[in-house]
């Protein structure tokens, strides 16, 4: 692990290009969090807000 400085969509483009394959046929789940949007040229994003009460929420 590692200190984030600060949470935006450059830092957060930087670090997940470092550190994940990234492909269109990927999906990412940001829970509502919009900085991910950067990401979506690289792979799918939905910022769909989940409900951890329901049982097999979906996390894609």
């Amino acid at each position: 692990m590692r200190v984030v400085p600060k949470d935006d969509s450059e830092t957060t483009n930087a670090f997940l290009s470092q550190s994940l394959v990234l492909s269109k046929d990927r999906t990412l789940n940001t829970d509502g969090k919009t900085t991910f949007n950067i990401m979506k040229d690289r792979i799918t994003v939905v910022n769909e807000k989940i409900d951890y009460s329901k049982n097999g929420h979906r996390l894609y």
